[in-house]
């Protein structure tokens, strides 16, 4: 029996190659006809060996799409630290005199984009946030607030829309305008419900003061004759929101909107909240970029969780409103301007850092950088910037906060359902993906059958094929990789092995 289980074992164990058979074979993957209108940009590098594993077209530049999150992420981990916080501040303004506030409540946005229930596992809702915040402000004894709810908006540029997103991007959830207050993940969420006669009826969460969510139908006719897929569409510069697609009868549909000014959101909702629970509020809800210091008085401040666990719903999640505040954020604290051109300034002197000790030619220009989260099609980087940005993280002090943070492949987040055939990849390829319209990005770990750690970035640009074919194409070359053969300078390192000990339970 024990003689059959080992032939059995060894009858599977795939056959181990050489680093010059895998690179060949790696490059025959890509030479597939329906691949030759686009461009494949490879770099893996073994940090044991200290030398190029693949490489093609590796110093070719390449719109990045999400694995601009790599930059993004890594740059807040070494400017901020992985135990960084984001405050949201309370203030007034006037005087508080027995549950009185004679005057204004102010709060005031320092990035944070975490207030909100969608990636707390069920177990916190936003309404539960907005309300501990509500009870906060009573437990300070203001019962009644004779002026405004006011957010003041000045950390972050006035940039919110990055110039270069595609237009039908702004007002998705995944095109959120980038503010420094935030709630719900500048997200409104929608639920549209329609009668026996498809006559639909929406509502908001979370709810806000006033008619901020307004929505126009289109003819009723067209909700049931169209052929369109059901849509709720935001209106540029608005909160009006209009039907599209077809709606069926007796049916409901859920989804996210983002909203068009987040910090309005933001005081709008705590406006209603405050009132819900019987907190008067004579004033209005408005945004301000500057009040005189000295006129605010601290009452207390709303913390997020630490940088390293929001940054795995950043990147298991690829949520693009949080790699956006993170790159203002990071550029505000070490520049003093929170802005994408200054979070780029940043992102290139940390890449031209990496590149400092590779073992290639140094590659000082192609870098290009409009966003933190990949979604503008002007983003450039090149296979090998990535290897060596992800080669630096694997060797950072912060090292282990960062690979907890990669989607794993066929396990969870944006790599749940990928993997090869073969099994091969399942829990031992630990990337970040990337997608808009013709470019596909995967860059990460992954963890040979022999225990050796490689660094890889596969990037995909310009194709005609079904974004499917590259995505089978990416897997099969990770799990063709997870056959190199060890050498015996990696068989006698102590790093041999390092990512499972540490990665797989």
């Amino acid at each position: 029996m024990l003689y059959l289980l080992l032939l059995t074992a060894i009858q599977f164990q795939p056959a181990m190659q050489s680093a010059g058979k895998i690179e060949k074979e790696v490059l025959k993957m890509i030479a597939n006809p329906e691949f030759e209108d686009g461009f494949w940009g490879i770099a893996v590098y073994s940090p044991l060996r200290d030398k190029m594993i693949v490489s093609h077209h590796e110093n070719k530049n390449f719109r990045p799409a999400s694995n601009m999150k790599i930059v993004t992420t890594l740059v807040a981990f070494e400017h901020l630290g992985p135990s960084y916080s984001f405050e949201t501040a309370f203030f007034y303004r006037g005087t508080l005199q027995n549950g009185v506030l004679d005057g204004d409540l102010v709060v005031q946005g320092f990035g944070d984009p975490s207030f909100s229930g969608h990636y707390s596992d069920g177990t916190t809702h936003t309404r539960e946030l907005i309300q501990q915040l509500v009870q906060r402000i009573k437990d300070h004894g203001i019962h009644e607030i004779r002026g405004e709810i006011i957010a003041l908006e000045n950390f972050f540029d006035d940039r919110a829309i990055q110039t270069s997103w595609e237009w039908d991007d702004c007002g998705t959830y995944y095109g959120t305008p980038v503010s420094a207050l935030s709630l719900n993940d500048g997200w409104v969420d929608i639920r549209v419900e329609t009668d026996s006669m498809a006559v639909p009826r929406m509502n908001f969460f979370p709810e806000a003061t006033g008619d901020v969510f307004v929505f126009f139908e289109e003819d009723l006719s067209k909700l049931t004759e169209s052929h369109e897929e059901p849509d709720v569409l935001r209106q540029w510069g608005t909160n009006n929101f209009t039907l599209k697609g077809r709606w069926l009868p007796c049916a409901s549909f859920e989804l996210s909107r983002s909203v068009w000014d987040p910090a309005l959101q933001y005081v709008q909702v705590v406006k209603r909240a405050l009132e819900e629970e019987g907190v008067q509020v004579h004033g209005t809800s408005r945004v301000v970029d500057q009040l005189p210091q000295a006129e605010l008085v601290y009452l207390f401040s709303h913390d997020s969780p630490s940088l390293s666990e929001l940054a795995k719903v950043l990147m298991k999640e690829s949520q693009n409103h949080y790699a956006d505040c993170f790159i203002k954020t990071t550029a505000k604290r070490i520049t003093g301007e929170g802005s994408f051109e200054n979070g780029a300034m940043l992102s290139e002197a940390l890449i031209q850092k990496a590149l400092e000790n590779m073992p290639w030619d140094k590659q000082k220009q192609g870098f290009n950088m409009k966003d933190g989260s990949g979604l503008s099609t002007h983003n450039a980087v090149q296979p090998i910037q990535l290897a060596a940005l992800l080669n630096r993280g694997l060797s950072a002090p912060y090292w282990r906060q960062w690979l907890k943070s990669m989607p794993i492949m066929g396990v969870d987040g944006t790599l749940k359902r990928r993997g090869s055939k073969d099994g091969r990849t399942k829990g031992r390829v630990w990337a970040k993906t990337g997608y808009i319209f013709r470019s596909r990005a995967l860059s990460g770990y992954l963890e040979t059958l022999d225990g050796e750690p490689l660094v890889f970035s596969i990037l995909a640009n310009n194709y005609s094929c079904p974004t499917r074919r590259i995505n089978q194409v990416q897997d099969n070359i990770c799990s063709l990789l997870m056959t190199l053969k060890a050498n015996r300078k990696v068989k006698n390192s102590p790093e041999r092995f390092q990512l499972s000990r540490y990665l797989i339970p």
